[in-house]
């Protein structure tokens, strides 16, 4: 297409005779647009001599378990908290459909009295985190039965929130909604950088929060180029953004 031509007549003008590293990244529904383009040009070959990876931020349920996994050599997925955005889908909605449906008549769902709301909500309000447990293994297999489930590509790192450091997660990791009253509020893009300064400031005190970024994706000694040179940021590398 044309964002793949322009890509080309920029890395032959700017970097001949090098290998350069194209850096796709987005938030949101930018992020899957990111991480898509990025997949369909490495698997079309378009770029021989670059090395194409993606970073998506808060990235929407796009592919399959098994494509969602191939993407993990050049795609880092980042989510932070609760998000509900990486976690939404078809699939996962009719499962919190589900399960809202059973926890307001358990015994019409052959389910026990146990797991109604009113059953949980008075062993939350006691602190019977057991009772609350045993109700959710319970009431799982019975909702989340919906097929045609998605996931983010690649790799998959979780920022749960001040304090705790970033995580690796597993797709399946991501196979339910969350929900919480932080859910939609930390999806805004300001919670994703404020979460990726405070993890860069807890793994080295002495510097910035911002002077040194996470290491999102493997290091290779390349020149790094922007779809749009215009764009280039003053400090670090040029990215091609799909923040939509």
């Amino acid at each position: 297409g044309p964002l793949a031509a322009i890509s080309e007549q920029g890395l032959a003008a700017l970097y001949p005779g090098t290998r350069p590293r194209i850096v796709l990244t987005g938030h949101s529904l930018g992020a899957g647009v990111a991480s898509l383009v990025a997949a369909l040009w490495r698997d079309g070959g378009r770029f021989p001599r670059a090395s194409v990876e993606c970073v998506a931020f808060a990235c929407p349920q796009v592919l399959d378990a098994d494509l969602a996994l191939a993407q993990s050599n050049h795609t880092t997925t980042i989510i932070v908290g609760d998000d509900l955005v990486p976690r939404f889908s078809l699939a996962t909605a009719h499962d919190l459909r589900n399960a809202m449906l059973l926890l307001i008549e358990p015994e019409a769902g052959g389910l026990p009295e146990s797991v109604s709301m009113d059953a949980l909500a008075a062993a939350e309000a006691r602190g019977d985190s057991r009772a609350l447990a045993d109700a959710y293994a319970t009431l799982r297999p019975r909702a989340c039965t919906s097929e045609g489930r998605l996931y983010p590509p690649g790799r998959l790192v979780h920022l749960p929130g001040p304090g705790a450091a970033p995580r690796h997660l597993e797709h399946r990791d991501l196979d339910e909604l969350h929900v919480s009253r932080d859910m939609a509020a930390v999806h805004m893009p300001r919670r994703y950088l404020l979460a990726i300064q405070a993890a860069a400031a807890a793994k080295n005190p002495a510097q910035a929060p911002s002077s040194e970024p996470l290491p999102l994706a493997p290091a290779q000694p390349t020149a790094d180029v922007a779809v749009n040179p215009a764009k280039r940021p003053r400090d670090g590398p040029p990215v091609a953004s799909s923040n939509l």
